[in-house]
Formats: structure tokens, sequence, C-alpha cells
């Protein structure tokens, strides 16, 4: 079988969807029974991740998409089986149509909370749909998405299928510099861009909550400034001075220095409004370290049991919470339940579980 696989999230600054397709690419590439075409839709990034591509803006080619069937994949990949769009977008129906397409919807936050997305994720929806209406099936990362995918478009529940991904190994843990600022301090851990749709801004209204029964505790977050950090530096401005001097913000930081913040944490805690999987929890739960996390049920579709789940939205609740969880450590048993649910996702499951979507998918359309 013969698959294009659209590689775009491999270029550029690495986000949790270029570290799926990244781990996905590899576990397909191992495997005898399908052959991968990477294919890149991108001017800034071309030559880059061994994909097949033509000189033209991604921006141009998705609104092309969106009115017409021109520029099909296959202009740039040649006859393939299937064509998988890794992150919302897939092309046009080649001529041929026994030619399955797939594309991958990692989260409904552009349908269910547009008002927490940037222009460039609102046009997804639109993509979709399109994409649905010419034939495609739709793949997503968790059983929970996926039922809200099937009442959103309704259509078939054969045609939209979760396939949970696999975890990508932790790089080896090394500070790289930053033992000066938190060597040897007690600190809880956020990670990810700042976006209004991670939740940070109820972090800083339970933190003061936090410090006042543990005054000594920090709060380290490490991501890339995003649409969000106007809002998230005004809310920071509220806190007292004391409690504004132990947030550290790191920005975007190596894989080799979130591997070390992992480690130390003392709480890992993911505030967010919502998700499609929740790779940060799984990552801090394979390194033993306690997880506070909003009561999201994709989260505990993902973590399972071996989370503490809270009330983010209520200041009271998440501080107690991560209070509790970060005078406690992790118990042994604890850890050993998070490390064994985060080494149940295996790329090479995963990578099993696509081809026979990609079979399936190519049979429908037979």
């Amino acid at each position: 079988m013969r698959a294009a696989v659209d590689v775009t999230p491999l270029i550029g600054p690495r986000t949790g969807i270029g570290e799926l397709v990244a781990g996905l690419v590899d576990a397909l590439h191992r495997r005898a029974d399908v052959e991968v075409v990477p294919v890149a839709l991108t001017w800034r990034g071309r030559g880059e991740a061994g994909a097949a591509h033509r000189p033209i803006p991604a921006r141009l080619v998705q609104q092309l998409w969106r009115r017409s069937e021109l520029l099909p994949v296959t202009t740039w990949t040649g006859p393939v089986d299937v064509i998988h769009g890794t992150n919302y977008v897939v092309g046009p129906r080649p001529r041929r149509t026994d030619v399955a397409r797939i594309v991958t919807v990692h989260d409904l936050a552009a349908v269910k909370t547009p008002q927490l997305c940037n222009p460039a994720t609102l046009v997804f929806p639109r993509l979709v749909e399109r994409a649905v209406r010419t034939g495609a099936m739709v793949q997503t990362d968790s059983e929970t998405t996926a039922e809200e995918v099937r009442e959103w478009l309704r259509i078939a529940p054969e045609r939209v299928r979760c396939v949970h991904p696999g975890l990508n190994a932790l790089a080896a843990p090394d500070p790289e510099g930053l033992e000066g600022s938190l060597g040897g301090k007690r600190f809880v851990l956020t990670l990810g861009t700042e976006e209004p749709r991670k939740g940070l801004g109820r972090l800083v209204k339970a933190f003061p909550l936090i410090r006042c029964e543990d005054p000594d505790l920090m709060w380290v977050h490490a991501g890339g400034g995003g649409w969000g950090s106007a809002e998230l530096d005004a809310q920071l401005v509220e806190l007292s001075e004391e409690d504004r001097a132990a947030v550290v913000r790191l920005g975007r930081v190596s894989q080799r220095q979130k591997a070390w913040l992992l480690h130390n944490a003392v709480v890992f805690v993911y505030p967010s409004l919502d998700e499609g999987f929740g790779f940060p929890p799984l990552e801090a739960m394979s390194v033993g370290t306690s997880v506070v996390c909003s009561d999201l049920p994709v989260l505990h579709e993902v973590l399972g049991g071996a989370a503490t789940f809270a009330d983010t939205s209520d200041a009271a609740s998440l501080a107690a919470a991560v209070r509790g969880a970060a005078a406690n450590r992790t118990p042994s048993s604890a850890a050993a339940a998070g490390a064994a649910q985060a080494a149940s996702y295996q790329w090479d499951r995963a990578a099993a579980a696509q081809v026979n979507w990609y079979r399936d998918a190519r049979q429908a359309h037979r």
C-alpha cells in the first residue's frame, strides 16, 4: 500500500501535532506493508522533511481547496492508495475514485469555542466539512473527539475512527543552564503555547492560594508565546509582588530541558479548557511526576485513573488539588500506575491500527 502522508507539521518548531506526526511516520516506515510518501505543503520549509512538494504557500493551497477540486495531492506524489491529511487539511479527490482520503481532526476547539482560537485555526472547520462532503474519512486521536466529530458532522459512525497515538520517548534530561534559576527549588510545571485554551489564567488565580500554605513553591511555565501571551501578562500583573516573583516563564525550551523540568517538577499542572488528547500530562506520568489536570472526558480517557482531576475553573479546588499533590509527591504505587498508563501508548501499536484504517478506508472507496 502506498500512502501519501502530510508531514508539514514536522517543519519549523515542533508542536504537539508535530511530535505526533513524527512518531507516526517513523513507526510506519518500520513496517513492510506500507510505503510512506511524505508530502509538505509549505513555502518557507521547502526541501525539509524529505517530502515531495511544489513551491507554493500552504495558505494559498488551503484557500484553493476550500473552493475547488484543483491540485490534488497526487500532483506531487503520483499514484497512491490513500492520502492522509494529518492536521485538519486533506486535498481534493484525485481522478482515481478508489483513492481513500483521511483527514485527522485533533480537537474541535474551533467549532466548540471559536472565541479561544486564532484566525488561522478558524479556517479548519470549513476545510474538514468540504473534505467530508467529497468523501473523506475522519481520524481522531481520542474516542471522545471521535464522538464529538460524529455529532458535529452528522455522518455515519464508520466514517470516523480513533487511532490512539504513541508516546515519543523523552530526551535525556539536561538543565542546560536552568540550574541557576531553578536548581534545588520546588516548582509546579506547566507546558505549552501561551494561548487561552490552555487555561493558564486559571492557575494564576489559584497560585496565591497554593503559596499561602507553601510559600517556597514556584510556578515554572515552558512554552512559546502565543496569541494569549498579552492576556496572561495582564493576569500576572494582578498578583502580589511576592507571588509574581515566584512565576518563571522560560519561553521555548530544548527537548533535554523539557525532560529535566518534567523529572524535577513537584507537580505537573494541566488546567486546559479543552483538549483532543493530552501528551504533556502523559509525558509527566512517564517519569513518575504527579499530574493535576482539568476534569475533562478526554483526559479521563487518555490518563485513566493515574491523574488527579480537579475543577480547574474553581481556584480553590485547583489550589487544593495542587497543594495535596505537592505535599505528598507521588507515592510509589501512583507513580507506577502513571508510568504504566503512559507506557500503554506505543507507536508500533498505533501504526498497526493506522494501516488497518488505511485498508478499511480504501476498501470503502472501491
